[in-house]
């Protein structure tokens, strides 16, 4: 049950889990509700209300977690109040003023647990899309439909999911009774559990009696490129055995590795003939659910994949031919979701059934920057989280740009590069203005800023010390005239962020120095 408490402007209020019973609205007209305000949390944080009148229909509830800051629009509110969930935080609120000529942000677009899209941002997807919902469910957004995404495993909110296109290789890719799948000493039972959609349509790979070190499930062939990264993903729960070995091979060469079902642990990877670059990894759907990742390169123009049960991992084989066991007949591993992609890392699930489908990419922009963007001097933030694994062959992941509507290597960007540093970059007409770099991405939530003034940039990554630059102009050539979110400037697909943006404040002057570092701490 969340208690209220009220708020007036800048005072810091602490929450015991007391309610208070007033619920105080700003005098309209001695002291004007602002139209922004802004709120930090610590401790366990709390819940900021915006209402209208005292109707729970008209309630916009926006989450602040501990040791984080929202800014909020309020215009047309008659009321904002902060509610705690019972446990002790404080929470500090603090009226703001409005337009670029003032102290707020004059941006703020938070896409971790709002449920909808700002409607500033214009985005576009040419195909539909999968994602976890705040049920931990995995479900799919329609054509040109956002994903905010959810961690199936916490239930926490993740934000804008944007990703490059892929395309998933592999038929019936969660229909493994189908022929297109050969089972070699083993068997499948059709619709044996739920999946992670929710609904009771995933299969159970079962060991025959034989006395083998292989009870696989094999694909049916399909074209590479030699010398290409793939990754095949496959959603894997233990049914009586605890341990799935995944390979892609051809008659050349292959790549392994295994994953322990029980303690949600990668094991051994291993390149055989001329396969290389093999590894793996593991995340938690939840439900006893992992979807398990064997990333890597073959050298022929064709390919199939395996999924292996065996009763534990090997630490030395996981080619199995140091477990040598009979199965009895009745164990094995449920599987759902399959999915070869060339990549070096996995994206998003994309089902099939007769044939190979696209996803197509992620596109978000904001496609005005009248009347926030202030050309002369400004500050751009960006909360995001991308995997350490998805920056790869000379690319970078760009968080949000400040850019010409036009395809133009010009504007101003917070990034990850290639090296996993961040880095605030600063062009004009393709010449660079300003490149800082500081911190290193370790594949959790980050926080970073670039400011912007004729011959004063300066950049901070999670509160770090700022770097600066003193010389340059800021970018006009050609004008900037849009906000490209989690893509490249230059609008090449490569750069597009394949991650989870959080949340892109946009302040309209350069904050100082120790106020980047706050903002990111």
């Amino acid at each position: 049950m969340l208690n209220r408490i009220f708020v007036v402007d800048s005072v810091t209020l602490s929450s015991t889990g007391t309610a208070v019973s007033s619920y105080v609205p700003f005098d309209q007209t001695t002291r004007k509700l602002p139209t922004q305000v802004v709120v930090k949390a610590t401790g366990q944080g709390a819940y900021v209300r915006l209402s209208n009148d005292n109707s729970a229909a008209t309630n916009v509830d926006v989450l602040v977690q501990g040791g984080d800051h929202v800014v909020l629009s309020v215009q047309g509110r008659r009321w904002v109040s902060v509610l705690s969930d019972g446990a002790s935080s404080t929470v500090s609120v603090g009226a703001l003023s409005t337009g670029v000529s003032g102290d707020a942000a004059s941006l703020s677009l938070d896409f971790a647990g709002t449920g909808t899209l700002d409607s500033r941002v214009t985005f576009t997807r040419a195909s539909t899309a999968t994602y976890f919902n705040s049920a931990g469910v995995l479900t799919s957004a329609a054509i040109n439909a956002p994903r905010l995404d959810y961690n199936p495993s916490t239930l926490a909110a993740q934000g804008l999911l944007i990703e490059e296109s892929r395309a998933n290789l592999l038929t019936y890719s969660a229909e493994f009774d189908n022929a297109a799948w050969t089972k070699t000493r083993s068997s499948i039972t059709a619709n044996a559990t739920t999946s992670p959609d929710g609904t009771v349509n995933a299969d159970k790979l079962v060991e025959d009696t034989t006395a083998s070190a292989s009870h696989p499930l094999v694909s049916g062939s399909f074209a590479i490129t030699v010398g290409v990264a793939y990754s095949f993903s496959v959603m894997v729960k233990a049914a009586g055995r605890t341990a799935v070995v995944l390979r892609l091979n051809n008659a050349a060469d292959s790549i392994w590795c295994s994953f322990n079902l029980s303690t949600g642990a990668v094991g051994t990877t291993v390149n055989s003939g001329t396969g290389s670059g093999a590894t793996g990894t593991i995340s938690n759907l939840g439900n006893g659910w992992y979807r398990c990742v064997l990333s890597g390169i073959t050298s022929t123009t064709a390919a199939f994949v395996q999924a292996i049960v065996y009763p534990a991992v090997s630490t030395t084989d996981p080619a199995g031919t140091s477990i040598l066991y009979t199965g009895d007949g009745t164990s094995g591993v449920f599987l759902w979701g399959a999915q070869t992609e060339a990549g070096a890392f996995p994206t998003s699930y994309i089902p099939t059934t007769t044939t190979a489908l696209t996803r197509a990419a992620d596109v978000a922009s904001v496609n005005t920057l009248s009347p926030w963007y202030n050309a002369a001097e400004g500050t751009l933030y960006a909360e995001a989280q991308v995997d350490t694994n998805r920056n790869y062959a000379g690319t970078f992941r760009h968080t949000v740009n400040i850019t010409p509507t036009a395809n133009s290597d010009s504007g101003l960007g917070l990034l990850v590069n290639t090296t996993n540093t961040f880095e605030y970059s600063v062009r004009d007409n393709s010449v660079t203005v300003a490149q800082l770099n500081t911190g290193t991405n370790t594949g959790v939530v980050f926080k970073i800023a670039g400011a912007y003034q004729v011959n004063n940039f300066a950049f901070s990554a999670n509160g770090g010390t700022p770097v600066t630059d003193t010389s340059g102009a800021v970018p006009t050539t050609p004008a900037v005239t849009q906000m490209k979110i989690g893509g490249v400037r230059d609008g090449n697909a490569l750069g597009q962020f394949n991650g989870y943006l959080r949340r892109i404040t946009y302040y309209p002057r350069r904050l100082a120095n120790a106020e980047l570092q706050a903002i990111t701490a």
